[in-house]
C-alpha cells in the first residue's frame, strides 16, 4: 500500500472484456473464461507491482505506461474491431428484431 494511483484500471477491464469476448472462449464454459479473465488481471497487477517495487519509479508513472500498453493489447484483438459479439447477439434475438434494433447482429 503505497498510496499511489494506479490509473491503469480503465485498460485492464478493458483487456479483460477483448479477452473474454475472443473467439477462443465464444463457446466456452462461463468457468473457464472466468478463470481466465481473474489470471489475466492477476498478472496485470503483478506487472504493475514488480514494477513499482522493483524500479522504484512512482505509481503515477509506471500505471501510466502499462494503462497504454494494456489498452494496446486490447485493441489489438480481432473481436474488439467487430460490431458484436455472437454471444449477445444470441441473447438479445427478440431485442434485435424489435422496431427500434440498437446495432445489427450481422457481420459487417
Amino acid at each position: 500500500m503505497t498510496g499511489g494511483i494506479d490509473l491503469s484500471v480503465g485498460s485492464m477491464l478493458f483487456l479483460a472484456a477483448a479477452i473474454e469476448s475472443s473467439r477462443a472462449f465464444v463457446s466456452a464454459p462461463a468457468g473457464v473464461v472466468f478463470a481466465a479473465i481473474a489470471v489475466t488481471g492477476l498478472l496485470m497487477g503483478l506487472v504493475n507491482g514488480v514494477a513499482i517495487a522493483l524500479t522504484r519509479v512512482p505509481a503515477l508513472i509506471v500505471t501510466l505506461a502499462s494503462m497504454q500498453v494494456f489498452r494496446g493489447a486490447g485493441g489489438q484483438s480481432p473481436v474488439s474491431r467487430t460490431s458484436i459479439s455472437p454471444r449477445i447477439c444470441e441473447a438479445s434475438a427478440p431485442a434485435a428484431s424489435s422496431a427500434f434494433p440498437l446495432r445489427s447482429c450481422s457481420p459487417p
